[in-house]
């Protein structure tokens, strides 16, 4: 073992002190224990680390888009998946009912304000 000097404030060198007195172990002891466990935790994390990698790249990944292959490419996914979320909302009736380009349009479904009514006249006033 290597001897090593290290400085710490009074009140975490007491608070050292107080669990080392706990645990039944010297400051020494003890703090050489804590490290071990913080190493053998990293080691561990690190080795977790290391076989996830080794998984993922065991395994076969996936094509690209590639011309003459029929691979699916990214287009194509959110194309199918632009299609899946929102086709509901594609109606027949729907489409084609553009009133732009200046035109007016008709106001269907739209009451219209009441009109005044001219004596002996049956019709109102905007539908002769």
């Amino acid at each position: 073992m290597r001897n090593v000097t290290i400085s710490l404030d009074s009140d975490l060198a007491q608070w050292v002190r107080v669990e080392a007195a706990k645990a039944d172990k010297s400051v020494s002891r003890w703090i050489a224990d804590v490290l071990e466990a913080k190493r053998a935790a990293a080691d561990d994390r690190t080795r977790a680390y290391h076989a996830a990698i080794d998984h993922f790249l065991a395994h076969p990944g996936y094509e690209l888009e590639q011309p003459g292959t029929g691979a699916r490419g990214r287009d194509a996914m959110d194309e199918e998946l632009w299609r899946e979320r929102f086709s509901r909302f594609d109606h027949d009736d729907l489409r084609g009912r553009s009133y732009g380009g200046g035109e007016a349009s008709p106001r269907l479904g739209v009451a219209e304000p009441p009109t005044r009514i001219e004596d002996g006249d049956d019709q109102p006033s905007g539908d002769q």
